[in-house]
């Protein structure tokens, strides 16, 4: 079924889509009435070209999904199949029965694209389009148990809740455009965390972000929290207020184009040098927002009530105070010059991590008097024979690896130094051990949270002790702040910990907690490294030895 006339994906939209209004309790036509900033995004993701791609980081509940379902329609009408993902759990049944069935039955026009709707993620429509409807469940991290998204090929790749989507799910889905083209994505979803997620997204994109218009100025300024002031002894109302009149800015029919002057409140881009389309959606782009409500919000004192605000509410990413490592903490690790000025070029009896990339990441420790460990050395390597060198300067008596991508060399670096080289292997379990040895096959499963918290605690305790000169590490800095700790509730109503990837380079705060790791194994004394084999693990049964416990329960 061809669009006749090509009309655009805003006009399609008003044209076919019916929907149930809550207020009237009927079916009705669908209407951008009480979403009229939506307008312009409407247009703008319309003109997508072939390969183009939008972002839109929002607020809850502020109409972006109705435009992505909207835009699903739209090309199933004889453009092209779609393949919609959503995060992992119960949601896909959820959102194929409240969101989709019930605008193919209020829609004539939809309905009449339909061939069959029954079955729940895979919903058949005319001249072969198909709209696929999946869960993003990725079993233990391992895309090759995500056949769920790898045998759909569609035309538009929809990533809904994208901050609830695993990584390793992201690229399976992108992939199922390789042979269209069409080739169009889109991605939404309320954020999270800096640097994580929709957040690293949108940073790429245009930045299209809401201005307003101050009326007796004539000034423009972006719509943002800092044109917000709380009640005053004779206001008690929070107000949006032009920072240079002084006074309140109108919010009623802001963007409404027809009133005398035109609209009050535009999209503007913050980065239109970008190839990729994205907005931002706070609530304050809706005059029904209630700013005296959202004022209370803002003053919240539990973190996790402060984190609502800012990604509902307003749309933008939150860091909770103390979530990762800042230059300050890591700065008061550094010993006074007179006392260490600098990394030896050689050190007796170390512990060494080393995590993989496109270079080989390396962190040396030892134990010193007085409870610290001292790193001797930190950096990066081209080549695995540069390791060999390593482990011989710094008389490496216990090395932890990282086992992926790598999985040839390593291994042969694990038989040159037999009994001193373990391969580690992260599991992403908040139950399970901080490390868990197998001495037979000499990996040693290690929780990832738990892992990045041991490195980043032992910085934040003071028990690390680095050289003055620290920072002439490349990368140091960087890598070691990447990282952030969030709270994270289950399924349960349970509250846990986990590290967000951020897309950030992070190897060698990766490097560091495998040598914590590695660390935790190494003898007391030399006489201890001519031991049995049977003893080079402490002792905790002869095949494997689970290491509890962290870094906080030693002190």
């Amino acid at each position: 079924m061809g669009q006749t006339g090509s009309p655009t994906f805003l006009e399609w939209t008003l044209s076919h889509r019916w929907i149930r209004d809550k207020e009237a309790g009927e079916v009705l036509p669908f209407s951008l009435k009480r979403y009229p900033w939506l307008r312009y995004i409407y247009k703008a993701i319309g003109d997508l070209l072939p390969n183009g791609r939008a972002v839109i980081k929002k607020a809850a509940q502020i109409g972006a999904t109705e435009l992505a379902i909207n835009f699903s329609f739209f090309h199933l009408d004889g453009l092209g199949s779609v393949f919609y993902a959503l995060p992992p759990g119960p949601v896909q049944n959820d959102f194929a029965h409240a969101r989709i069935d019930p605008a193919v039955g209020a829609s004539p026009h939809i309905l009449g694209m339909v061939e069959d709707i029954d079955n729940v993620g895979l919903k058949v429509f005319q001249d072969g389009f198909n709209l696929y409807i999946r869960g993003t469940n990725v079993t233990k991290g391992d895309p090759r148990r995500a056949a769920q998204l790898s045998e759909a090929p569609a035309d538009i790749a929809i990533m809904d809740e994208f901050d609830r989507i695993p990584p390793a799910a992201v690229p399976l889905v992108r992939a199922r455009l390789e042979d269209s083209v069409v080739r169009k994505e889109i991605c939404l979803s309320t954020p999270t965390y800096p640097d994580v997620g929709i957040d690293t997204e949108y940073q790429t994109t245009k930045c299209y972000e809401p201005q307003i218009k101050c009326t007796k100025c004539g000034q423009w300024y972006w719509l943002d929290w800092t044109l917000i002031r709380g009640p005053v002894a004779d206001d008690p109302h929070a107000r949006v207020m032009c920072p240079v009149c002084r006074v309140p800015i109108d919010r009623t029919n802001m963007w409404d184009e027809d009133q005398p002057g035109g609209a009050r409140a535009r999209w503007e881009p913050q980065n239109p040098e970008a190839t990729d389309v994205g907005f931002w959606i706070p609530r304050l782009v809706s005059e029904r927002a209630d700013l005296d409500e959202m004022w209370a919000r803002s003053k919240a004192i539990k973190d996790l009530d402060i984190q609502t605000f800012w990604n509902s509410d307003m749309g933008m990413p939150y860091e909770p105070k103390g979530s990762r490592l800042t230059r300050e903490l890591i700065a008061a690790c550094a010993a006074p010059e007179v006392v260490y000025a600098t990394f030896p070029d050689r050190a007796p009896w170390c512990a060494m991590g080393v995590d993989v990339g496109l270079d080989l990441y390396y962190w040396i420790k030892q134990r010193v008097p007085g409870g610290r460990e001292k790193t001797v050395a930190a950096g990066s390597v081209l080549e695995w024979t540069d390791l060999d060198a390593l482990m011989v300067r710094y008389n490496v008596q216990r090395c932890v690896v990282d086992d992926a991508p790598e999985l040839r060399l390593d291994v042969q670096f694990q038989k040159r130094f037999p009994g001193k080289v373990w391969l580690a292997q992260y599991v992403d379990n908040a139950d399970a051990p901080l490390a868990n040895w197998n001495k037979h096959t000499g990996i040693v499963k290690m929780e990832r949270t738990k892992s990045l918290s041991e490195a980043s605690a032992k910085v934040q305790l003071m028990i690390d002790m680095l050289p003055a000169d620290w920072e002439n590490v490349p990368g140091i800095l960087e890598q070691l702040t990447a990282n952030l700790r969030a709270k994270k509730v289950r399924e349960d109503g349970s509250t846990v910990y986990h590290y967000p990837k951020t897309g950030k380079p992070d190897h060698l705060h990766h490097a560091k907690a495998y040598c914590e790791v590695a660390l935790s194994i190494l003898p007391t004394e030399p006489s201890e490294a001519e031991s049995a084999a049977e003893d080079e693990l402490p002792a905790a049964g002869r095949d494997r030895y689970t290491m509890p416990g962290s870094v906080r329960g030693k002190l």
